[in-house]
Order: structure tokens, then C-alpha cells, then sequence
């Protein structure tokens, strides 16, 4: 990884990190509301927008595969993986939220 890549991370992570830690610092309150409100928050805007850019990509992709007329199925499969990551994702880290919730 390089060290674009790490701040790119480390920023995109920042604040749920931080919305996480102020909820879990609050003693006898409802930790996981804000957690989630900041999850369902994030999740709605990344698979918007997520989804927007592979549905664009896979057009793109057809107009480029037509007028080389050649589709290249390495490209295909990386299309679907990504597809699947943003519909899959959310869903896990909604999970892991009530995972930790229900141990807590």
C-alpha cells in the first residue's frame, strides 16, 4: 500500500472511529444509536454512489468492449467482485454493529 493510499484510508475511517469513540465514551447511554445512525448514514451514501460508478463503469466498459469488439473477462470478473463488495459490505458491518451490541 502506499502512503496516499494509507491517508486516503485513514481519512475515509476517521469518522466513524470518532463518532465510535464518543458514543462509547458516554457511561450508561445508548452507545450503539449513534453508531448506527452514523453507519446507515455512510452505508446509504457509499452504496449510492458506489453503485453509480460501476453502473457507469460496466457502460463505459460495453461502449469500449463494442469498439474493439473484444470483451476482456478479467474486467468482467473485477466488475461483479466490486458489485458484490458493495452490496455485501453494509450489510456485514450493520451485522457486526449488533454483534457487538448484543455481547455489550
Amino acid at each position: 500500500m502506499h502512503r496516499k493510499q494509507i491517508t486516503s484510508f485513514a481519512l475515509s475511517a476517521l469518522p466513524v472511529l470518532l463518532t465510535a469513540g464518543a458514543a462509547l465514551a458516554a457511561d450508561g447511554a445508548d452507545w450503539a444509536a449513534p453508531v448506527e445512525t452514523a453507519a446507515k448514514t455512510l452505508t446509504t451514501t457509499l452504496v449510492t454512489i458506489a453503485g453509480a460508478i460501476i453502473g457507469l463503469g460496466i457502460v463505459g466498459y460495453g461502449i469500449w468492449a463494442a469498439l474493439n469488439q473484444r470483451i476482456e473477462l478479467q474486467k468482467i470478473w473485477i466488475f461483479f467482485v466490486c458489485g458484490l463488495l458493495v452490496s455485501i459490505g453494509p450489510g456485514l458491518m450493520m451485522w457486526w454493529i449488533n454483534q457487538v451490541k448484543s455481547a455489550g
